[in-house]
């Protein structure tokens, strides 16, 4: 019974101080996803060369668009959604029509994105390559 009375004042003065800590970190994480906001250009590079054009949003640390993608034959939509942890960006891809998964590790800096990135046909083998981004002005 005694233990029980020691632990509870000391539990609630615990979890004063954790409540006013944890706004900072999620307010620099907020400002950081909507810097990735806005129309980016990327340039793949494997055994070809394509091209993907897309429209992000954000809200919280989640990254989220649309755009399209063209390899030097067709241009097919594509739709994206990831997440931003500090200045590491981790977004997917996934095409409409010939369905592909581009999975993207990337890192940001400032108006640009460099990485590597993952590709996943529906049918066939999976071939990997590099990317680097601009935002468009």
């Amino acid at each position: 019974e005694n233990n029980s009375s020691i632990i509870s004042p000391e539990s609630s003065a615990g979890a004063a101080p954790s409540l006013e800590v944890k706004p900072a970190p999620s307010s620099t994480m907020i400002s950081t996803a909507e810097s990735m906001e806005g129309n980016w250009s990327l340039q793949l590079s494997d055994s070809k060369n394509r091209f993907m054009a897309l429209r992000l949003y954000s809200t919280g640390d989640a990254i989220f668009g649309t755009g399209t993608i063209n390899d030097g034959i067709k241009t097919q939509r594509v739709s994206a959604s990831g997440h931003l942890s500090g200045e590491n960006v981790n977004l997917d891809a996934v095409t409409s029509g010939e369905v592909n998964l581009y999975r993207f590790n990337l890192a940001k800096d400032g108006n640009s994105l460099f990485g590597q990135y993952r590709a996943f046909p529906a049918e066939g083998e999976a071939w990997s390559g590099m990317v680097q981004a601009e935002r468009e002005e």
